[in-house]
Formats: C-alpha cells, structure tokens, sequence
C-alpha cells in the first residue's frame, strides 16, 4: 500500500494482483467457447421427384449446443416436416414443385447456415 499526501490531500493507493494483473501470468482458465458451427446432413439435398415418395431426411445440429435449431425457406418447392425442434433436429423434405431454393438454419451464439435443395424429374428409363 502507499500513501501520498499534499496540502489538503490525502490518497492511498491500495495494488493488489488478481490472477494475470500486470502483464504476466495465465489469469485462470480461457473462457468457455460457445457453440460449434451448423452441421447439415446431407449437406446439399437433390430431390427427384415430386411428392412424398421422393421425400428425404435432413439431420441437423451444432456441436456444444443444447438449444433450439430452427429452419425456413423453399416454400415454394418443398415442405418441412418441422420447422423448429431440439438439437440435433431430423426432417423430412418432401418436395411440391420442380426448382432450386435454400434452408436456412439458425442455431446458438448466432450460427446460421444455408442448405441448397433442388428439386428435378426423376430419370425414366425404358427398355
């Protein structure tokens, strides 16, 4: 502790060293990190075919993460059997109409990610 004085003025001034103070040590552990990045399987969705029986499954989820996920868009082109659940979160797509559009993924500490989908006639062969 030290102390100075002057007239009409009296300050102690008090240093104490807190885990790192002063420009040396670790200071404790590093901060927790927050959750991973989204994760979609599979990555891309290539749909042939309209309806449910060229329906596919979308698994999501965010590593470290415990929260909700939540997925829009492709309206246009295709269904969602959920928009929103628990991580990891499984869907079924199901396709309505010929075209390509994106999912969008919201997850925790701010991740997003966006998923292609297309949806085409599936091939014929005759013999």
């Amino acid at each position: 502790m030290h102390a100075a004085s002057g007239p009409g003025i009296l300050a102690v001034v008090a240093f104490v060293a807190l885990g790192g103070c002063g420009g040396g040590g670790g200071g404790g552990p590093a901060p927790p990190s927050g959750p991973g990045g989204i994760v979609a399987s599979p990555p891309v969705l290539s749909l042939g075919g309209i309806g449910p029986s060229a329906a596919q499954q979308l698994r999501i989820s965010q590593p470290s993460y415990s929260g909700m996920l939540a997925v829009s868009g492709c309206s246009a082109n295709a269904t969602l059997s959920a928009t929103s659940g628990p991580n990891p979160l499984t869907i079924t797509v199901t396709p309505q109409a010929l075209g390509s559009c994106s999912l969008s993924v919201l997850g925790g500490n701010y991740q997003s990610a966006t998923i292609p989908v297309s949806v085409s006639t599936s091939a014929i062969t005759i013999q």
